[in-house]
Formats: structure tokens, sequence, C-alpha cells
């Protein structure tokens, strides 16, 4: 926790416009270590943090030895972007973040295979709202780049749940979609 501190102290203040909710680093860090615990507890070394916001999974990942790349959208609010500059500087300074539209497919930036595990806390279903785009493709693009017997874990559960059950995705894409998590043999965790 306090090295974890120590590396947020030490970014730029201009970096740190973030949302007041997220600026709690104990909570933060109470909430996202378990995520990375569980990568850890299961050998993996090489992962994803899907709609990475802060950056804090990569901070956290790093402490603990894995190597997790983020990606997430330009937030925009109010014209502003609340997590960009913390993108920008966590990339220049050696970490793998992603600044991209999602929903425009493929994403050229990673291999297929290339993740042993994703991390999407909120992210795997609060982002799928968004209307004029197809929620399986998305799923698909996840599984591609994802090793085969690679996990998901998710947070919280309601997002997990979101993912096992028909209505979310209309009963055929939910079908196609078990399918290929099933032929690659992905797991899905929660924390």
């Amino acid at each position: 926790m306090k090295k974890f501190i120590n590396i947020f102290n030490k970014i730029p203040s201009h970096c740190k416009n973030i949302p007041e909710k997220y600026k709690s680093l104990h909570d933060n860090y109470r909430r996202l270590f378990p995520l990375v615990s569980l990568a850890k507890q299961h050998g993996y070394k090489n992962g994803l943090d899907f709609g990475c916001a802060s950056c804090f999974v990569s901070i956290i990942g790093r402490l603990e030895g894995l190597e997790i790349a983020g990606i997430d959208i330009p937030y925009i609010k109010e014209g502003k972007s609340s997590y960009i500059s913390l993108q920008k500087y966590m990339a220049s300074i050696g970490y793998r973040i992603i600044i991209r539209d999602t929903t425009v497919l493929p994403w050229n930036e990673f291999k297929d295979n290339e993740f042993e595990f994703i991390i999407a806390s909120w992210s795997i279903s609060k982002d799928f709202k968004r209307v004029g785009f197809n929620k399986k493709d998305r799923l698909s693009e996840l599984i591609r780049i994802t090793n085969y017997n690679g996990s998901w874990i998710i947070s919280p559960l309601n997002h997990y749940r979101k993912l096992t059950q028909v209505g979310w995705l209309d009963q055929k894409s939910f079908d196609e979609f078990n399918k290929e998590l099933a032929d690659k043999k992905i797991s899905i965790k929660t924390c």
C-alpha cells in the first residue's frame, strides 16, 4: 500500500484531475488489489485492464510483479477527459496504456492470444450500454486477445451476472459467446 501511495504521489498534479470518488487511494487499493491478487494466485504474469481509467490496476500489478496493460475510451465529460492526462503520463513512464474507442474493431494494438488474463472492474457491462455497436463483437474481441486457458476477472458480481444470462445479449449472441469461451477454455472469475 505504501509503495502504491508513493508512486501516486510522484505523479504531477496536473495529471491527477480524476473524479473525486476515485481519489481515495486507500479505497481504490482495497477494491482493486484483490483483482490483481487473484491473477497472481493463478500464476499469471501478463494481463489487460479493460477500462483502465486511473491506471491503478497497472500500478498495483507492477508492484506485484505482473505486467498489466490498460485500455480505455477517452472518457469525455463537459469537454474534458477525466483520465486522459493521467493515462498519457503513465504511458510516458513505461506503462502500456492504450486510449481508443473500443467500439471500433479490431484492436490492432493487441495480438491474438496476447493476455493470460483480463481484468474488468465495472467496464464489462457499463461501457457496453452505449448504443450503436454490437456487444457480442466486442466480447469476441476480448476473447481473441485472451490466451487459451486464460481467465477474465470481473468485478463487481452484478457485472458477471450480465454475462451469464440471456437478455443482456440475445439468445443467438449469448450461445455464440459461450461457445467461443468454451473453445478457448477461458474461465470467468469474480472477485
